[in-house]
């Protein structure tokens, strides 16, 4: 059941309004009628509008049926208004027709108003349908157009030929139309670039009219191209007949440019690949080859179609493998990771590498795989081990050099030391190093050597010979050469230092030695002119003597032949002291020894008053030594005591004393002075070589030294005894008894009984000494005959026969050897019967050819008992 009908009734007339009820009720209408008699009532309900249906009479109290008519129309247009009037006429129902009536009704004809009211019910609700059709159709395109309108992308209708039928402001917008109805007025298909897209769309069109994502390039207003992209659809009527094209289009200009972009890096990327110097390899997390380029393919030895399939780990070293993957998470590589890493070619042959991975994604951030770059740096690492290797050598070379090795920067500061440096300086490498050269200068060095090295700097070179102080403060003397060189484009300087302390003191000494071989040889020849007088003096002495026995001339005689013995003493001191012998053992009487020293050095002890004590021992063992070297060491304590006592006033006292160790079967004997004495600092490096207190020039510091090893040589001890309470310095030497030779010293020789009658032959250029000798000889009752030379004593050979034939060794035209080679070849009976005299000092030719000889040999000057005991052993022998 519906609703009931909702009536507006305007009527000032009760009856006639009840008639109009009645009226609608016979006719069954289920109205709802509300009474309106006044204007304001009439506007009240208009402005609520809460009816269906307006009933109006024509004549009003405050208003007519023309006046509420036209308040209706205003405010409700399409509701009905039926005018029921009973002084109506045709022209004024016309009128209210024209105003907008639905009917008009006479209250006499009441029948028909049913009939025209359910009439204008039926036409308000068709009209209503309408309107609200109209209304949805117009709403709907309102929507439309805000969405045609609204979208971001362009959109379009369009004939097949092209021509715009309409198009958003988005689409005007991209091709840059600012008039709607100047775009609509073009055609679509001249706007394209391309003759081909406009190809495209006729073919789209002609097959069945459906275009999906096509791209073609326009041309905007201003001559500018965009590129865009379609998603169209056909609209056919009912019949399939085309409509119109609509669609929508999307402005993907920037996409294009970044895919062209895109394009051109890949292109680029693909010929920086396949043209780059390093290998290039996309693996999977399992090493599995995603992409290889031709540098790697050939790294490898292999093809890049050769790669895949292959992995990674294919060709590396299994412990190379290891490394790798235990070193490297090949799913979560967070930042690049770089390897020095060994790869192995498919024909087995090894290479090392630089490998860097880093982890590739995809736009969206998922894993793609590990991109992995090698670099063959074979080259560098062979070049590293060769440096690495000469860095080896050159360590094994410092470390192995005989000289010490410095290398200091231009500051002059020590960079590096070697081992050989350390042993130099008795230092630690760590306390040589940072230092500076100059720090390891002796105080007493004079010069600034920190001045010197900029000197060398600017030369570049050095070659000099510097003292150094060691860690324990003694001095070496070092020979140092130095280069400036250029390493790595760095300046550094070489110094190599030589210890020349050894080769100093071997030069000294042989200084030394050629200074006494040449005093020897001085010595030797004054002492061969010496010795023919002393030899003369001494022999006419003895005939002197023996002929004035017993009377005042026996006495002169005697002091003579002292005085002449003593001289001869005294020169063979000199020649002991100054031949330098070879070491040449034999019985040796110490006490002797003792004494020819002190009258060696007699006179300048007794010019400095100096007195000399000789505690002597007499019946010392005989030693098994070389007297020329116990008389050296003599020489040189008695020299030092000598010296030192020259600082303290008299009494000035030199005591030498021997003793007989029996228990230790050792001799000793002491040296003893009166002087200063040696302070402590210095008694340790006494017997150190080049160690001296005396002022430069006076002492070499070799003498102490020299004795030691002499006395070292013979088994024996040179020390230095405790310093007594009143000063004063004693050197103590010990010497070992040979069982061989422990007989006393005081036992002599039994004299020898002369031999007399025998003819001898004395050969010597020295008239006096010939002369002389034959004297004596003839004293014992032998027949002397003398020749001057070699060739005279040849001659005498060949008129009679001798016993025996004393000759001297030097002498013009045929001197001893030559004479005794020829007795040799022509009187071998003689030949054990030739006694040579000599005055020569036993030079090294003469001691040879006597040793080679075993001819027996008498020095000058001689006295006549030794000439007797060597004229009976050569007779004895024969």
């Amino acid at each position: 059941m519906g609703l009931p009908l909702r009536i507006l009734h305007l009527e000032d007339d009760p009856r006639d309004a009840e008639l109009v009820g009645e009226a609608l009720a016979e006719a069954g209408l289920d109205t709802e009628i509300r009474l309106i008699g006044t204007r304001e009532e009439y506007v009240a309900a208009l402005e609520r509008g809460d009816f269906d249906v307006i009933i109006s009479d024509n004549r009003l109290p405050s208003f007519d049926g023309q006046t509420a008519l036209t308040l209706a129309r205003e405010r409700h247009a399409d509701v009905p208004f039926i005018v029921v009037s009973g002084t109506i006429g045709e022209e004024l129902a016309v009128q209210f027709v024209k105003g907008g009536a639905t009917d008009y009704v006479l209250k006499g004809n009441l029948i028909r108003l049913p009939v025209s009211l359910r009439s204008a019910v039926q036409q308000a609700e068709e009209r209503g349908q309408r309107k609200e059709a109209e209304e949805s159709l117009r709403a709907s395109e309102e929507r439309y157009r805000s969405l045609f309108e609204g979208v971001p992308i362009g959109l379009f209708r369009s004939t097949p030929e092209g021509q715009i039928l309409d198009a958003n402001s988005a689409l005007l917008h991209m091709l840059g139309y600012a008039d709607r109805e100047a775009f609509l007025a073009t055609n679509a298909l001249d706007l394209y670039v391309n003759p081909e897209d406009r190809e495209r769309w006729r073919s789209a069109v002609e097959r069945d009219g459906v275009m999906r994502a096509f791209e073609g390039q326009m041309r905007c207003l201003d001559g500018t191209t965009i590129w865009l992209r379609y998603n169209a659809k056909v609209v056919r009527d009912r019949d399939g007949r085309i409509l119109h094209y609509e669609g929508a289009v999307e402005d993907i200009t920037e996409l294009k440019r970044a895919e062209e972009g895109r394009r051109a890096s890949e292109e680029q990327y693909r010929r920086i690949v396949e043209t780059a110097t390093e290998g290039i390899w996309l693996v999977d997390d399992q090493g599995k080859t995603i992409f290889a380029n031709q540098w790697m393919a050939e790294m490898l030895g292999s093809t890049v179609e050769g790669l895949f399939g292959a992995s990674l780990f294919d060709f590396l070293d299994d412990e190379e493998r290891e490394t790798i993957i235990a070193n490297i998470e090949w799913r979560r590589i967070g930042s690049p990771v770089q390897r020095e890493v060994r790869f192995r070619r498919r024909d087995g042959t090894r290479f090392w590498t630089l490998l860097s991975a880093s982890q590739v994604n995809d736009e969206k951030g998922l894993y793609v795989g590990v991109l992995v770059m090698i670099a063959d740096i074979t080259k560098r690492k062979l070049a590293e081990e060769a440096l690495r290797q000469a860095e080896e050598r050159y360590r094994a070379l410092m470390e192995h050099a005989s000289d010490g090795i410095l290398i200091l920067n231009v500051q002059g500061r020590i960079l590096e030391a070697n081992r050989q440096m350390e042993a130099l300086l008795g230092l630690p490498r760590t306390e040589i190093i940072g230092r500076h050269p100059w720090d390891f200068q002796p105080p007493d060095d004079e010069g600034d050597q920190s001045q010197r090295f900029k000197e060398f700097l600017t030369r570049g070179s050095i070659h000099l010979t510097r003292p150094m102080r060691r860690g324990d403060g003694t001095v070496v003397s070092v020979e140092i050469s130095g280069a400036l060189v250029e390493v790595g484009g760095e300046q550094i300087v070489i110094a190599i230092h030589r210890d020349i302390t050894e080769r100093l003191r071997v030069e000294e000494t042989v200084r030394q030695t050629e200074k006494l071989a040449a005093m020897g040889t001085l010595v030797a020849g004054v002492a061969h002119e010496l010795n023919n007088p002393l030899s003369v003096v001494i022999g006419q002495a003895f005939l002197l003597r023996q002929a004035a026995e017993g009377g005042p001339l026996g006495v002169r005689a005697e002091k003579i032949t002292q005085a002449a013995e003593r001289s001869a003493r005294i020169v063979r001191n000199f020649l002991a002291l100054a031949r330098q012998y070879p070491p040449e053992r034999q019985q040796v009487k110490l006490n002797q020894i003792v004494q020819e020293a002190v009258e060696l050095l007699a006179y300048p002890l007794r010019v400095d008053d100096v007195e000399v004590k000789l505690d002597l021992v007499p019946d010392l063992p005989v030693l098994w030594a070389d007297p020329h070297q116990l008389q050296q060491i003599l020489v040189n304590l008695i020299t030092n005591a000598h010296h030192a006592m020259r600082e303290t006033p008299p009494p000035r006292r030199l005591t030498l004393t021997t003793r007989f160790e029996s228990a230790e079967g050792r001799v000793s004997l002491e040296v003893a002075d009166t002087g200063p004495g040696i302070p402590p600092p210095v008694r340790a490096r006494i017997f150190e070589p080049f160690f001296t207190t005396k002022p430069a020039g006076q002492g070499t510091g070799l003498g102490l030294s020299l004795c030691l090893g002499i006395i070292q040589e013979h088994r024996g001890t040179l020390q230095l005894a405790e310093t007594p309470p009143g000063g004063g310095t004693t050197f103590r030497i010990e010497l070992p008894v040979d069982p061989r030779t422990a007989a006393p010293e005081a036992l002599e020789a039994e004299a020898l009984p002369p031999v007399r009658g025998k003819s001898i032959l004395v050969v010597d250029d020295e008239a006096e000494i010939a002369e002389t000798l034959r004297d004596m000889l003839a004293t014992d009752g032998h027949q002397v005959e003398t020749a001057v030379n070699g060739v005279i004593a040849l001659n005498k050979l060949r008129e009679r026969n001798y016993d025996l034939i004393l000759s001297d060794l030097k002498m013009p035209e045929l001197d001893g050897p030559g004479l005794y080679r020829e007795i040799e070849r022509n009187y071998p009976r003689l030949r054990r019967r030739v006694i040579f005299i000599t005055g020569d000092a036993l030079s090294p030719e003469t001691r040879e050819f006597l040793a080679k000889t075993e001819v027996r040999s008498v020095g000058k000057p001689f006295a006549l008992d030794e000439v007797r005991r060597v004229i009976l052993q050569a007779l004895q022998s024969a």
